[in-house]
């Protein structure tokens, strides 16, 4: 019997052998070779390999590893595919609905609640971060959706909302909300605090930024507008036209932002 954690061989006849000479080359060296040296009663014997065809080639301990590892790597490559493939199908480019991992929250005004979240966003420490309209406040959850701490009440104040519907991080790790009844854009600190706000033409709905300080925010009359984070100045702004069949009176009531941040 091989004990190929200890490195010694155990005879059915209770005999050990003490451990082989370091450094070897590799386990077949070690035990496939060696052996006959430390045993030269037994050097007749035949010595059957018992690692699989694939690797018994195989000398460097690095490709050993290699090939062990390899089972389990295949294997969850394909739970992972098999986690996107529609049931009873058997193309790969048939996928089926992403699981649900877990939920958060229920409806309510008490921390972690939420009445009629919008907006939402993950910021680069992993956290979510939600727009809760009715209840005029942004709250910060951990990515495993534990409370953290909430900003912001009813009003019209610098600091206070009125249904925030958007909210986006900045490059400087700020964060902006799109706060839509009060026509305007406030911007906090990653902790809360509120550092300075600017207006907007039409009452937002979402927003988004990027890495050069554009921020862009979709009004609910279908009209973007880009401001620049620095100074709070309006650069552009242009009207999303309307999707024909979105309703039944042809108007798509709101409009979201997105913006690409590679470079």
């Amino acid at each position: 019997m091989v004990d190929f954690q200890s490195k010694q061989r155990v005879h059915w006849f209770g005999y050990k052998a003490t451990v082989f000479p370091e450094p070897s080359c590799s386990y077949r060296e070690q035990y496939h070779v060696q052996d006959r040296k430390t045993f030269p009663a037994h050097i007749n014997l035949a010595v059957h390999d018992c690692r699989a065809e694939v690797v018994q080639d195989l000398n460097a301990p690095t490709e050993w590893e290699a090939c062990l590892l390899l089972p389990g790597l295949r294997a969850t490559y394909c739970d992972v595919f098999d986690s996107h493939d529609k049931k009873g199908s058997n193309t790969p480019t048939d996928q089926k609905e992403d699981k649900l991992l877990y939920k958060l929250g229920a409806k309510g005004s008490k921390n972690g609640e939420f009445n009629y979240p919008r907006g939402l966003c993950t910021t680069v420490e992993g956290d979510i971060v939600v727009a809760d309209s009715k209840n005029h406040r942004v709250q910060v959850l951990s990515g495993y959706g534990v409370f953290k701490f909430a900003f912001g009440q009813h009003g019209t104040d610098i600091g206070k909302f009125d249904e925030p519907t958007g909210v986006t991080e900045l490059p400087d790790r700020n964060l902006a909300v799109a706060d839509r009844k009060n026509r305007r854009v406030q911007v906090f600190s990653e902790k809360g605090k509120f550092c300075y706000t600017f207006s907007t033409m039409n009452e937002p709905y979402d927003i988004a930024a990027d890495h050069c300080d554009i921020i862009a925010v979709a009004s609910v009359t279908r009209l973007v507008e880009i401001y620049q984070a620095r100074d709070c100045t309006l650069v552009s702004h242009f009207l999303v036209p309307v999707i024909s069949g979105c309703r039944q009176n042809g108007n798509c009531p709101y409009t979201l932002a997105c913006l690409s941040r590679k470079l």
